[in-house]
């Protein structure tokens, strides 16, 4: 299903038929509508907003009996919270959800949750144990024929394997799930596979494939409202044109997407997008500069448990935050 573009119009509605289902002491609607207003304002980047009111949703269905509305929002939680860099946070929420699914025998659930729960062990350095997480996520969601759930997961597979290091593989998987992110219509799967994709291309020195995934990436993120698709593109390209040596492409696109992922709450990506301004920074001579920017960018990764993607193999470019220490 395409996602629309979030207007203002669509959290109006939603706030409306909150109030209604309050006035009415309908506890259902008001999750629900709670629930999708949260997902609502985590794609526009307003993650602050997005968690008070999850929460607030969460807090609801535990008053109900909707196990299967409860279970979704507590994963969204945990979403939520991985882009906001609570990891603890976000690895209580998921297994509250997965808690859930398993009392209720939600398999296409406890799927989706397993799968978020190995992105987030990837995001913690734990590649081996995500990565088999996902893979058996994948084996359900495609026992169930459910192909919105085989394209995430195969989306989430090439992500961990890029953040591995793992890069001919990552493409590979990342350019599949992209193709099939297109036919079933889901344009998030599609611009999260398009900046995987693109990122390796980056590090495999295919420059000019990169920035085409990475721009295609913007523009459709944009377009739908999708803002952490669009910063991970920004960042993406970045280090496309660091990787071209082209310094001072890479300090704009990095500098617009370190104040998108700041003012979203975006901290992974307001860590790569200093990594990047480091390295552009120590590319141009400016060690003190780039030391600065690595610092900031190394406190993020101590402070919310991320771990730095690896590098590749042979690769010699100074990462500053990525190689462990400022």
């Amino acid at each position: 299903m395409r996602h629309k573009p979030l207007a203002d119009a669509s959290i109006t509605h939603y706030l409306r038929a909150c109030d209604l289902a309050q006035r009415a002491g309908w506890l259902d609607g008001e999750a629900g509508a709670l629930a999708s207003l949260a997902d609502l304002y985590r794609n526009q980047g307003r993650l602050a907003e997005a968690a008070e009111i999850c929460v607030c949703a969460c807090a609801c269905y535990a008053r109900t009996t909707a196990s299967n509305g409860a279970a979704a929002a507590h994963c969204n939680l945990g979403h939520i919270y991985t882009d906001l860099g609570r990891l603890r946070q976000a690895t209580n929420q998921y297994q509250r959800s997965m808690d859930i699914c398993v009392e209720i025998g939600a398999e296409v659930g406890g799927a989706v949750v397993r799968c978020a729960q190995g992105v987030l062990l990837g995001l913690q350095g734990r590649y081996e144990d995500g990565l088999a997480q996902i893979e058996r996520a994948r084996d359900v969601l495609r026992g169930f024929g459910n192909r919105e759930g085989d394209a995430e997961t195969q989306s989430k597979l090439a992500y961990l394997h890029s953040r591995a290091g793992r890069h001919a593989e990552a493409a590979t998987l990342a350019e599949s799930a992209a193709e099939f992110a297109l036919e079933i219509r889901a344009d998030r799967i599609r611009i999260d596979s398009l900046n995987t994709l693109g990122t390796s291309h980056t590090q495999l020195g295919r420059h000019e494939r990169a920035a085409r995934c990475h721009r295609e990436a913007r523009d459709l993120a944009h377009e739908i409202g999708y803002r952490l698709g669009e910063t991970a593109a920004l960042v993406g390209l970045a280090a496309c044109a660091l990787g071209r040596r082209r310094s001072d492409e890479a300090v704009r696109c990095a500098s617009r997407a370190l104040d998108l992922a700041r003012t979203a709450g975006l901290r992974l990506y307001e860590a790569e997008a200093l990594t990047t301004l480091a390295d552009a920074a120590r590319m141009r001579g400016h060690q003190d500069e780039s030391r600065l920017y690595a610092e900031q960018a190394w406190a993020i990764y101590q402070e919310s448990g991320y771990a730095p993607p690896r590098q590749p193999a042979g690769d010699s470019r100074p990462r500053a935050a990525a190689a462990g220490r400022p």
